[in-house]
């Protein structure tokens, strides 16, 4: 689920470590990870794609283990919210 939140913050892609967000010691106010068209034109910022954006609607994640009896080494996920902001918790097959 980790990676399925992964915006590369802390990276040398981080969007809002760039130079045209830092304000004297600090971040700016409109640095995130994800920042509109126009204002990543203005800055002459050409952003990597995260895998975790504002669109991204669901995740499904599938574990299959097969060195765990079936009842408990099959599990799904499915938050049905952006990834960095919804909880998940795993399904047992019954």
């Amino acid at each position: 689920m980790e990676v399925m939140r992964d915006r590369y913050e802390g990276t040398e892609f981080d969007l809002t470590a760039q130079a045209a967000f830092q304000v004297g010691k600090g971040r700016s106010p409109l640095a995130c990870p994800w920042g509109p068209p126009e204002l990543l034109d203005l800055l002459g910022l050409k952003p990597e794609r995260a895998i975790c954006t504002p669109t991204s609607g669901y995740v499904f994640v599938a574990q299959l283990r097969d060195h765990l009896p079936r009842a408990i080494g099959t599990s799904c996920g499915s938050p049905m919210a952006r990834p960095t902001r919804a909880a998940s918790s795993p399904c047992m097959q019954a």
